[in-house]
């Protein structure tokens, strides 16, 4: 085998990240060619499935309803932004995976400004996850939810934006009432309107820098053992803030 200089064979560096392409058939190439607006999600599941990192090499596929179990698994975009378009009612991604699932350059959507299809974006029950420039508009539900530990969300590559612009619409949620949730990372996040913004639900030790969004929510839900309120610095907050936890500091 040939090798790096390193040691790695070209085999083996080459399959660190693998084309989402690899995993469709000859004939699911040839209709996403003519039609890449056709339903994705077998061949974009099969790509998940395999446990391995995926690069989407900043195409546009619709899909609904994918999971994601892998722990420390990566999808990315290496050429430019790549979009998930949300074809049918439900999540376009749930992921279970305990430690480290990662998305970098992905933009996830709903159909259209005004949705046919309900439904969450991204949601995510393990601890460490972490989006680094992604973005997820257009959604009825919550654009991005993370109900485990220590969630980083660094830039964005799109607002992340819910289209319900009630007083329970909300952007991002992070936390789960009854669970102490730590250590959550918000850098230069941006979200869609007034209206929508960021949920902290029984959060702690959590940080806020830079970025703009609607409405901040610090919410205590059962207020177990080591949740507060946190600290937000420079962030501009368009909406209401709402603090119902302890030691929350603002500063700009």
């Amino acid at each position: 085998l040939i090798t790096t200089s390193n040691g790695r064979s070209i085999r083996e560096r080459n399959s660190d990240f693998v084309n989402v392409f690899d995993y469709f058939s000859k004939e699911e190439v040839e209709a996403y060619k003519n039609n890449s607006a056709i339903d994705a999600t077998a061949s974009v599941q099969r790509a998940i499935n395999s446990g391995k990192n995926i690069d989407l090499v900043g195409r546009t596929f619709y899909v609904n309803n994918l999971t994601q179990t892998t722990n420390g698994q990566c999808i990315v975009s290496s050429q430019g932004i790549a979009k998930l378009i949300k074809n049918a009612n439900g999540a376009i991604l749930t992921s279970t995976a305990s430690y480290g699932f990662a998305m970098f350059n992905i933009n996830w959507r709903g159909d259209a400004s005004t949705p046919t299809y309900t439904g969450d974006g991204i949601v995510v029950t393990g601890d460490q996850p972490q989006f680094i420039n992604c973005g997820g508009r257009w959604i009825s539900g919550r654009p991005l939810k993370a109900t485990g530990g220590h969630v980083t969300i660094l830039g964005t590559c799109d607002i992340y934006q819910t289209t319900d612009t009630t007083a329970d619409g909300y952007d991002i949620e992070i936390g789960k009432s009854g669970t102490s949730t730590l250590y959550h990372q918000l850098i230069s996040v941006y979200t869609g309107q007034k209206t929508g913004g960021i949920l902290l639900l029984d959060t702690g030790s959590h940080s806020l820098h830079g970025g703009q969004f609607g409405k901040l929510s610090i919410k205590a839900g059962t207020k177990p053992s080591g949740v507060n309120g946190g600290i937000t610095i420079g962030a501009r907050i368009l909406g209401d803030v709402t603090v119902e936890q302890s030691n929350a500091t603002f500063t700009s």
